[in-house]
Parts: structure tokens; C-alpha cells; sequence
């Protein structure tokens, strides 16, 4: 009997040891991502983190059509940036993150082909520093460097502010994206894979063009 309940006590042990039951993450649905410094330190102080995401990445808050924000040139961006374009996929990238960069020539290659249809692709930087969200000029320097040297047209917006006055200084990885409709609403592709809006990580060409080829109204395809 006793060598009985110390075979139960044994597995009991080694269940807990090994997590047993315990329900693993699910990994990305597709390609890779960078941690960023921000999202680090807001998954290590805040432990509600998860139920932001969870009402976030519904899609009743529609955070860019309020934009406010500054392109690498230095001119304003708001919300009409939308306008006359019924998709836009918004694409979140530090120059620190070899994934977001070696995406480029794809979106640039895509924003060209799809340009006729009303499609664009915006850039977001999100090395920022300072308290109000604008990278500083050494990482708008780099940025530029990157973006010369990968021959990327598309608009890239520099200052991050918005993020600190939404949700969206919660992400965790880059690159991050969206695609928003000429209003700046959220748009849902079943073909990225996500349950939500949100799309984490990198992704082939193969992938972008079936969701943009999802989203973009019948009308102009």
C-alpha cells in the first residue's frame, strides 16, 4: 500500500514539474517578429496587458481615424492620408528589426502593382524614446539610411506619439499591421490567418497579395 501511494505521490510531482495541462501559447500564425523595448516593459509591469489586447483587436475601436503624426519628411499626417484609397495596409517596423526590413522590397513591390486599385502601404517607426512618442533625429537618420538603400517610396510616418494616446502602445513585436479602409476603420482578412485585425509578423508576397486581393473592393480590381 505504502509503495502504491509513493507511486502516486511521484506522479503528482513530475505532473507539476512538467506543467502538465497547462495550455501553451500558440505560436504566430505566420512569420517571424522582434520583441519591442516598449512592449517589453509594458508585459513586464502590467499584467492586465492581455485583456487591453483582448478588447483592442475587436473591432470596435477604430484608433486610426483619429491619426495624428509626422512623416520622416516633417510634414503633418492625419486621418485624410486615408482618403481616396479603400485599402491601406499600416505596417509597424524599427530599424532594428531585420524581419520588418527584409519585408520592405515586397510592400513596395505590392503598393506599385496595386497602386491603380486604390491601394497603399504606410511605414509606422517605432524606435521612439522620448515622452511624447518622436523618435529621435539619430533613429529618423537610420530610418531614412534604410529606406533609401532598400530603394522604399511608400510614406513612413516618424512620429509615434499616437501610440502612447491609444492602445497601440501595447505592441509587443514588429512588424504589426493593419489594413484600414479610406477612413482609417479597421479591416478583417480571413486569409491572414488572425482572429482579429491585428497581423503578426512577416509574411511571403503570396500571402499579402491573397488578403489584399481579399479586401479590396470588387470594383476596382
Amino acid at each position: 500500500m505504502k509503495r502504491f501511494l509513493l507511486l502516486i505521490l511521484s506522479a503528482v510531482l513530475l505532473c507539476f514539474a512538467a506543467g502538465c495541462g497547462a495550455a501553451e501559447e500558440a505560436p504566430a500564425a505566420a512569420g517571424q517578429t522582434q520583441d519591442t523595448e516598449q512592449g517589453k516593459t509594458d508585459a513586464a509591469s502590467d499584467a492586465a496587458t492581455v485583456n487591453v489586447f483582448d478588447d483592442l483587436y475587436g473591432m470596435d475601436k477604430q484608433w486610426f481615424t483619429a491619426l495624428k503624426s509626422v512623416d520622416l519628411e516633417g510634414a503633418a499626417v492625419d486621418a485624410t492620408l486615408f482618403e481616396d484609397h479603400p485599402l491601406t495596409l499600416i505596417t509597424f517596423w524599427a530599424t532594428w528589426c531585420g524581419y520588418c526590413i527584409e519585408e520592405m522590397p515586397v510592400l513596395q513591390a505590392l503598393a506599385e502593382e496595386y497602386a491603380e486599385q486604390g491601394f497603399q502601404v504606410v511605414g509606422v517607426l517605432v524606435d521612439f524614446q522620448s515622452a511624447d512618442g518622436l523618435a529621435a533625429e539619430s533613429e529618423q537618420e537610420a530610418a531614412r539610411g534604410i529606406l533609401a538603400e532598400m530603394d522604399i517610396s511608400y510614406r513612413n510616418l516618424a512620429d509615434t506619439g499616437f501610440l502612447l494616446d491609444t492602445d497601440f502602445r501595447y505592441i509587443t513585436s514588429v512588424p504589426h499591421a493593419y489594413f484600414v479602409d479610406e477612413e482609417g476603420r479597421f479591416l478583417f482578412s480571413e486569409a491572414s490567418g488572425s482572429k482579429t485585425a491585428q497581423i503578426s509578423g512577416s509574411r511571403t508576397e503570396e500571402a499579402w497579395r491573397e488578403m489584399i486581393e481579399e479586401l479590396l473592393p470588387g470594383d476596382t480590381q
